[in-house]
């Protein structure tokens, strides 16, 4: 008998109000949270950000990113300038905190007076925002998870 057919076993036991859908060998496994709370207790949310950097009215407010390719293995560090759409892009062979760091302040130090403000998401590779605040003289904001 072939899994598929296991399955199907399962599914109509179920749909006919059998028992034995309850009683399996093993269980799926549940969903595991990768938020972990309090990474980015002291980050500003993105709703303290000014209500101009939504409207895109001044240049200077940046969305950073990453895209993971699809061997997982490298990544491309993305920044957005809102209003222009002016992007900088640079190639991490690590999503870790400290690559992701380094490539986003080589690719913005040199406009460092043209950075105002930095959105992220909350994940793992921005936990050293710190860093990059200091170096770039800039605020960072946060995204919902």
């Amino acid at each position: 008998m072939r899994h598929e057919r296991i399955y199907q076993y399962i599914a109509a036991d179920r749909i006919a109000e059998g028992t034995r859908w309850r009683h399996p060998r093993q269980r799926k496994r549940r969903y595991r949270h990768r938020c972990v709370p309090g990474r980015f207790a002291l980050a500003r949310s993105i709703h303290e950000r000014p209500p101009h950097v939504e409207q895109r009215v001044q240049s200077g407010h940046w969305a950073s990113d990453t895209m993971v390719g699809s061997t997982g293995s490298a990544a491309l560090v993305t920044s957005v300038e809102r209003k222009s759409r002016f992007v900088r892009l640079k190639r991490v062979t690590s999503r870790r905190a400290r690559p992701v760091t380094c490539a986003l302040l080589a690719k913005l130090a040199p406009l460092a007076g043209l950075v105002r403000s930095l959105t992220f998401d909350q994940g793992r590779e921005f936990a050293e925002y710190g860093l990059i605040e200091g170096a770039l003289g800039t605020t960072t904001y946060f995204a919902d998870p």
